[in-house]
């Protein structure tokens, strides 16, 4: 993530005086994606007071963090040996040995689950860890276009803003308005001084209009078509200039 843009950050209207940047974060977080931050040891853990009788014991048992980690196996309590096993990993120099640890503690507590997804999550975390097996990044390049396509439009333009390189467009003002005849939808969006804002509908004047089906500006949202290319082919309609479409596009891209 680049740096904060200057107007913004200086601007005596926007400073915390209420909330804070960070609480936003984690709300806007929580709020798209749920509680779970896709930490096994957190599925079940251990209450607060639990948790605080337990370091308390831990720091007077002169036991270090890996042997109270061996312990807690030993002793069958898998799930503070997960716990213990996540703050080992941070610090110990032997990282694989301590994700080793914590691979031991989760499949131990797969046999404890009912939910089929519960075992199955617990599982290939600990296979992940302890290198049983490499889970691939997805590569979106790849995927079927027909799975691209049953994609919402709306949901695809409602993407744009945070995939937006704020740093690179702190000096843009621009309205792109979107037209799609085939779903009988319109956009657009205003590019602000490195903030994205769009709109299900037709701005009163925008600086430039596409005209173009669903289909293919998905696959150039993907990019998995050149926009310069479906223009000459007469795919897209451009009311403006093509070059400032393109440089807006590129502004969006990851990478």
């Amino acid at each position: 993530m680049g740096p904060e843009p200057k107007h913004l950050a200086k601007s005596p209207y926007l400073k915390e005086f209420y909330g804070m940047v960070d609480w936003s974060v984690r709300s806007v977080f929580t709020g798209y994606l749920g509680w779970f931050s896709g930490n096994a040891a957190e599925l079940h853990p251990l209450s607060r007071s639990e948790r605080a009788k337990r370091l308390a014991v831990l720091s007077s048992s002169g036991n270090s963090l890996l042997q109270a980690t061996k312990n807690a196996l030993t002793d069958k309590d898998y799930q503070w040996a997960a716990e213990l096993a996540d703050s080992l990993i941070l610090v110990s120099e032997d990282k694989q040995g301590a994700k080793n640890l914590k691979a031991q503690a989760l499949k131990a507590l797969a046999e404890t689950q009912i939910s089929a997804n519960g075992r199955n999550y617990y599982l290939t975390r600990s296979y992940e860890l302890d290198g049983t097996i490499k889970i691939p990044q997805l590569d979106t390049s790849k995927n079927p276009k027909e799975i691209l396509h049953s994609f919402p439009m709306e949901n695809m333009m409602a993407a744009l803003p945070v995939n937006l390189r704020a740093e690179e467009a702190l000096e843009e003002n621009i309205v792109v308005a979107f037209k799609f005849p085939d779903i009988k939808e319109n956009y657009f969006v205003h590019l602000r001084r490195g903030v994205a804002e769009v709109q299900k509908r037709l701005p009163k004047k925008a600086d430039i209009t596409v005209t173009v089906s669903s289909q293919v500006w998905k696959e150039i949202l993907a990019q998995m078509r050149n926009p310069g290319a479906a223009y000459a082919s007469g795919e897209i309609d451009i009311d403006g200039s093509l070059i400032d479409l393109v440089a807006f596009l590129k502004l969006f891209q990851s990478g």
